[in-house]
């Protein structure tokens, strides 16, 4: 939005003057940026981005906020999610497909490492809608957790909890 307030002051075209900025910008493989009409920038984060970011939360399992949220007025589909994780963790580590390490509550993936996020062909190996959409899910719960204001996690809970259910009924897990 900003090129098509801009392009008039500077006398070109917003289409043009998106393209400028665009290739100013350093490559990242994270993210894929492009222009489109009328002078939009677009940025999406790219498979290997998000594999990264996925990466990421395997490693740093402490790094919540400091402050105590208040449990959701009904917690059950959290928790529930939480067990079928824990279960579906202990039984892929009882067929040698990765290894575990307990550190109190919490517990970290040790091997594979890293995990592969994604396929041969570098794309990311979550493709099914409620894959999709239970990973949609995860970073709304994370954004939540980085905003102070956002103390009431009822909703993004329930919402997380749903997305499991959908994901745990509708891909086979370990043959399951």
């Amino acid at each position: 939005a900003i090129a098509l307030q801009l392009a008039p002051k500077l006398g070109i075209s917003p289409l043009e003057l998106a393209r400028e900025w665009v290739a100013c910008l350093p490559e990242n493989a994270d993210f894929a940026v492009s222009v489109t009409p009328p002078g939009w920038i677009d940025c999406q984060l790219t498979d290997a981005g998000l594999a990264r970011w996925l990466q990421s939360w395997t490693r740093c399992p402490d790094s919540t906020p400091n402050t105590r949220i208040p449990p959701p007025a009904n917690p059950f589909p959290i928790q529930y999610a939480r067990a079928r994780c824990c279960s579906l963790l202990r039984l892929a580590e009882g067929e040698g497909l990765i290894d575990l390490q307990m550190m109190g509550n919490d517990v970290e993936i040790i091997a594979p490492d890293p995990l592969p996020w994604l396929d041969d062909t570098q794309g990311l190996r979550l493709q099914h809608p409620a894959e999709r959409a239970l990973m949609g899910q995860l970073v709304a719960i994370v954004d939540a957790l980085e905003d102070p204001k956002a103390i009431d996690l009822g909703k993004p809970a329930i919402k997380l909890g749903a997305a499991f259910e959908g994901f745990y009924s509708q891909c086979r897990i370990l043959g399951r």
